[in-house]
């Protein structure tokens, strides 16, 4: 399939939600392609790398929006899986496009005794950050792979790094790799949301 290509600052894993304010024209026409059409693929930007994307991208479709006070266009994606990007192309108005074809991430996971603290975890988290909690109105804390990939998506990590995590064999270093950060971090200060905004 072909589907429009936003590659922001960001990675968004497979049940993840975010939020966006939108008013660049070409990404409004995007929007606009999405809601009639098969929702679009939310890559991450790496300023280096060809075409300025990932190849691994969020396949989301959006599950609200609505009018700002500004005036501008707020939209709430959900990604409902991963998929790879390849043959891109940019269009005059400088909207790129991309062949996608969708790959496994992470399967059903058995509750550990890991996992059941990365869930307690992230619940403190959701009460401290409610914009990011209202996204979520039935988390899924029995669910270890939910749980861990919103940790990867809220952790002041570099882009480079929560890529290693979207990759499909990288479950069970993504549970070592979170318990350790968020068992040795006494400041969960450095979990914080913001609306973000992007053109």
């Amino acid at each position: 399939m072909r589907l429009g290509v936003f590659p922001l600052p960001l990675i968004l894993l497979p049940g993840g939600k975010t939020r966006l304010r939108i008013f660049e024209p070409r990404y409004i026409r995007l929007v606009k392609q999405a809601v009639t059409g098969e929702g679009f693929a939310l890559s991450s930007y790496l300023p280096e790398a060809e075409n300025n994307s990932s190849e691994l991208a969020a396949w989301v479709e959006i599950v609200d929006f609505s009018i700002l006070e500004d005036g501008l266009l707020s939209i709430d994606v959900q990604a409902q899986s991963m998929v790879k990007l390849t043959q891109f192309e940019l269009e005059n108005d400088g909207l790129r496009f991309a062949s996608a074809k969708q790959v496994k991430h992470w399967a059903s996971q058995t509750s550990s005794d890991k996992t059941k603290l990365l869930a307690q975890s992230l619940s403190r988290f959701f009460s401290k950050i409610p914009e990011y909690e209202s996204l979520y109105p039935s988390p899924k804390y029995d669910e270890p792979a939910w749980v861990c990939a919103r940790l990867v998506e809220l952790l002041p990590l570099s882009i480079e790094r929560k890529l290693q995590f979207a990759q499909p064999e990288s479950f069970e270093r993504c549970v070592n790799f979170l318990h350790t950060v968020i068992n040795g971090e006494k400041n969960s200060d450095l979990f914080q949301f913001q609306t973000r905004n992007y053109n």
